[in-house]
């Protein structure tokens, strides 16, 4: 009896001992920028904040942290950025960001003054969708040829775009479709008449737009 209860002790011991270590392993020390994802994709001229901070319940044993550009150079405010620094974390605000600025974000600190901490984000700024020459009301004359309905999109990535009339997708033997407008083949007729959409979307960003033309 004694001996099974010597066991139960040793299993008990290895229990806790193993809890242990998955707990101080979980806690290791770290740093984390939030969002967290580890690739961001936002429109430029829309403004956009980095938090980094430290993981640890006690933020002040996180000193020293930095924000470091894709070029290797500290960043500091000036008339495109503001860094906020704070007890155990630090945030860097975008506030008119340009396709220009993107590229890797590294933050640094230091763990209990002497242990040193790093993390990094890629940040890609992206055109967003601009709708140009696309007015919402457009007419095609009964009885005329090559008539067109214009809508041009950019963006950059550049979109990909399709038109569609009445919900359905354009006949490709009764129009010409281009990703700047669409032309009637022959002359209008009644059965041109309707609402037609342009959508336009960017698959590397996630981005979505449509428009009606009536």
């Amino acid at each position: 009896m004694a001996a099974k209860s010597f066991e139960w002790m040793q299993w008990i011991c290895l229990a806790i001992s193993a809890f242990a270590v998955v707990r101080a392993t979980s806690e290791t020390p770290k740093l984390e920028i939030l969002p967290l994802q580890d690739k961001q994709f936002q429109p430029e001229d829309k403004p956009f904040g980095l938090t980094c901070r430290g993981s640890q319940e006690n933020p002040s044993l996180f000193t020293e942290l930095r924000w470091i550009s894709p070029r290797g150079e500290e960043l500091k405010t000036n008339d495109k950025i503001v860094v906020t620094p704070d007890t155990g974390r630090i945030t860097l605000h975008f506030l008119s960001p340009k396709q220009d600025d993107t590229g890797v974000y590294k933050c640094t600190a230091n763990f209990q003054n002497s242990e040193p901490k790093s993390a990094e984000v890629s940040v890609t700024f992206y055109k967003d969708i601009t709708w140009e020459e696309c007015k919402l009301q457009q007419a095609l004359v009964k009885g005329r040829s090559g008539e067109r309905i214009t809508c041009k999109v950019t963006a950059s990535p550049s979109p990909s775009v399709s038109w569609k009339k009445n919900g359905k997708n354009l006949n490709d033997q009764r129009y010409v479709i281009e990703n700047t407008h669409i032309s009637v083949k022959g002359e209008v007729t009644e059965e041109d008449a309707g609402n037609y959409e342009v959508q336009a979307e960017v698959e590397y960003t996630g981005n979505f737009d449509f428009r009606t033309i009536a």
